[in-house]
């Protein structure tokens, strides 16, 4: 396997020969052709952006004819740039120089803050990644540019926001086609090894989900931990939440209810009052230093059906659904890239720039293995070079594992009568309650035109613990049921309004608070689900 996927040149060269029918007689393999041959075997095949320029005239030629955008950007050009974007279609103006960037990153690596946000107004996409998949402001923060880095950050806020009310829009428009409807939605940890313990001491919880027209309600009992306890393993609290999604209303409301209190918050208040402005998150941004990313990728993935002793399908029996069990499975890779900055100097010329080699980006992968701490990014022998020790000495060399695949299963139903895609709008409206949930969401809006429905889901969490989610009692709305009258979905008037920070206020007056397994939240009833809801950017965003 050669390095980037790329195959010598003398394969090519061969399947050119192959492909022309050349006689094998007509090639001697001690000619200087075949010297010639030999001397290139093993070379790499550069990408466009890799290829090198010859001379100043090629130089100055390529990048007048194929690049007058990058020029005009690099030199600074506002007016000519806006000629040519007007003149130009949107794939050409996004095209890639030699050095793999587009405009707008030569803008930033330019620090040419006017053009830049000329390029914005003009409609130049702030998140259009370069060859080497970064963004314009990941430029910004390698090269430490506060002011660039708040220009582009404060369009992709802007561009967000639309893009939220677009999918806003769709989810009201999934669920008028949804008919109206109540189910049990079931949570909870298991393990083969761990069993017991995990039932015993776990988190877990049934919500009763109810939804009509563009309202939804959803309600549980975990309240979080009892901080009042003396036992050496924390109690969970139980109580009577309830929380109340309108999507009719303009804007969407979001509301938690604390029946036991009698208290509501008002997320969605709650959630603009501790956003930070635009300088924080700039502060933020370039308080991390070097740009960098992780990605996860899965390799081997398989997702099919599991086979019985007898060679056929696995089926199960989950209330009057007959379903199907899936396995899906694959080796986790997590991998790591810490960007290099591109800092020119102030007096390079543009053909120099297109010349320039670049430098390299560092990168690590590591195999996320399920079993030991030790596979995640940042901890264990992923954190230290091979060869060392933490206290310096040198470590002896240890075979490395073969990685393990991380495994799960979903019980599949046929004739469900809501579909996968269906319920999705609804599982981000529970993920409001259950951060777990909108994880669960957010994995199964990969499958979402599936045929077939999720009725029970197991999902690796960590070593040999699981989460397991079902779908229990699905009923369509009787006309004299409860959940038929509007005020069901509506807060009662006699509840008090209460803020984020009162609940801070209450719990810093408590005693001190037993640790905390899985991040449960401390505090008191309200204040532990508000914990585990974990208001922050990009939490409720859909509504």
């Amino acid at each position: 396997m050669h390095p980037k996927g790329r195959e010598p040149v003398g394969d090519h060269l061969d399947e050119h020969f192959h492909a022309c029918d050349v006689p094998e007689d007509d090639l001697d393999e001690d000619d200087q052709f075949q010297d010639a041959l030999d001397e290139i075997e093993g070379q790499e095949l550069p990408e466009p952006w890799e290829q090198e320029v010859g001379g100043p005239e090629s130089t100055q030629q390529l990048a007048d004819v194929e690049f007058p955008l990058h020029r005009a950007a690099f030199e600074g050009d506002t007016a000519r740039l806006l000629d040519l974007l007007a003149a130009l279609p949107a794939q050409e103006q996004r095209e890639f120089d030699t050095q793999g960037n587009t405009v707008l990153h030569v803008a930033v690596l330019r620090r040419r803050y006017e053009l830049a946000e000329a390029l914005l107004e003009a409609g130049f996409p702030v998140a259009l990644f370069n060859a080497r998949k970064w963004a314009p402001v990941d430029e910004a923060i390698a090269l430490n540019d506060k002011r660039m880095v708040r220009l582009l950050h404060g369009r992709e806020v802007a561009n967000l926001k639309a893009e939220l009310k677009s999918k806003k829009a769709e989810m009201l428009e999934t669920m008028a086609g949804i008919p109206d409807h109540s189910f049990k939605l079931r949570w909870e940890l298991g393990s083969p090894v761990f069993g017991l313990l995990l039932r015993r001491y776990a988190p877990h919880d049934t919500y009763e989900v109810w939804k009509k027209g563009a309202r939804m309600r959803v309600d549980g009992s975990l309240m979080g931990i009892d901080d009042k306890s003396a036992a050496l393993i924390p109690e969970w609290k139980r109580g009577h939440f309830s929380l109340l999604f309108d999507g009719a209303a303009t804007p969407a409301t979001v509301l938690l209810l604390d029946h036991k209190k009698q208290t509501i918050v008002d997320l969605q208040a709650e959630k603009k009052r501790h956003r930070p402005d635009l300088d924080t998150e700039v502060r933020l941004l370039m308080s991390e230093g070097a740009a960098g990313r992780t990605t996860v990728k899965t390799s081997g993935f398989r997702f099919k059906p599991v086979r019985s002793w007898l060679g056929g399908e696995s089926t199960e029996r989950i209330e009057e659904w007959r379903t199907v069990v899936y396995e899906a499975a694959g080796i986790v890779k997590a991998i790591s890239i810490e960007k290099a900055p591109v800092d020119l100097p102030v007096d390079i010329s543009f053909e120099e720039y297109l010349a320039r080699p670049l430098p390299e980006d560092v990168t690590t992968e590591t195999y996320l293995d399920p079993l030991s701490m030790a596979g995640m990014p940042g901890k264990g022998a992923a954190a230290h070079p091979e060869g060392d020790a933490e206290d310096g000495e040198p470590a002896k060399k240890k075979k490395p594992k073969a990685p393990r695949r991380l495994t799960g299963k979903c019980w599949m139903a046929e004739d469900f009568p809501m579909t996968l895609h269906q319920l999705l709008p609804v599982l981000e409206v529970v993920g409001n309650a259950n951060k777990h949930i909108a994880r669960v969401a957010k994995f199964l809006t990969k499958y979402g035109e599936l045929a077939l429905f999720p009725v029970k889901l197991q999902v690796p969490l960590l070593w040999t613990v699981y989460a397991l989610v079902s779908f229990r009692q699905f009923r369509l709305l009787a006309p004299d049921s409860a959940a038929a009258d509007d005020g069901f979905f509506e807060a009662p008037p006699s509840y008090r309004r209460k803020a984020l920070h009162e609940s801070s206020r209450a719990r810093t007056r408590g005693s001190a608070a037993p640790p905390q397994p899985w991040g449960a939240p401390h505090g008191s009833a309200l204040d532990g689900h508000l914990a585990e809801l974990d208001l922050q950017e990009g939490d409720l965003h859909l509504l």
